[in-house]
């Protein structure tokens, strides 16, 4: 019997010893996938700031109401968090985006007053303007492409 109890006591610490190291990685594998989902959920939030401004481009013909703090915000989160092909595609459409802003300004005056007589210079303004507007609102699925390989959650 007490030949018993030294074995079992012999075994007992590295029984121990293999199930501390079971939890420890349990543990390691628990906090990667929080680390994925915090990641996936900011991508995703990124995703979906942009496609909304895109969506009140496509709706209103205009970036006026767009909440542009938080638009300029996710772009530059994007840098941090997306490959630098991808933010550089953000950034274009941040860019796209302001300068529709930039043209209503010019177009429209502020308020919807004071905005460029009829003319060659706003014949001008309207057609790059309606380039920008039909560039941007095709954007859609291009976007949801070039974030469909960031937001597989086995690849985050």
């Amino acid at each position: 019997m007490e030949e018993f109890i030294n074995l079992s006591s012999a075994l007992l610490t590295p029984l121990i010893a293999i199930i501390a190291v079971w939890i420890a990685y349990q543990q390691m594998k628990s906090n990667r996938d929080k680390v994925r989902l915090d990641l996936f959920e900011r991508r995703m939030k990124i995703f979906l700031i942009v496609r909304e401004s895109l969506g009140i481009v496509l709706a209103d013909g205009s970036s006026k109401n767009i909440n542009w703090q938080d638009f300029h915000f996710a772009i530059e989160q994007s840098k941090f968090i997306l490959s630098k092909e991808l933010q550089e595609y953000l950034t274009e459409i941040e860019i796209k985006t302001r300068q529709i802003r930039t043209q209503e300004v010019l177009l429209f005056g502020v308020n919807d007053r004071g905005g460029l007589p009829v003319g060659e210079r706003r014949n001008k303004i309207c057609e790059e303007n309606s380039e920008l507007l039909k560039w941007l609102t095709d954007q859609f699925e291009p976007l949801q492409n070039r974030f469909a390989k960031f937001m597989k959650m086995n690849r985050i």
